[in-house]
């Protein structure tokens, strides 16, 4: 499997945050006993969800200049 998956890169992003998982759920708004799953690879966020953690974090998708 691709390590720069989004699950992988968001999950890393989630575990590394200071703020600890269940801060960072209530502060996105996401239901905090998903987000455990989710980062351990057991479960998955709907799209709603990882929106969410987007615009909590500040992210952006950026396209690839490797992409076809």
């Amino acid at each position: 499997m691709n390590k720069f998956t989004l699950q992988r890169q968001l999950a890393r992003i989630i575990t590394t945050d200071a703020r600890g998982i269940r801060e960072v759920a209530r502060g996105a708004g996401v239901d905090p006993g998903n987000l455990p799953k989710f980062v351990n690879g057991k479960g998955g966020l709907s799209l709603a969800s990882i929106e969410k953690l987007i615009r909590y974090f500040d992210l952006r998708l950026v396209r690839s200049s490797k992409a076809k």
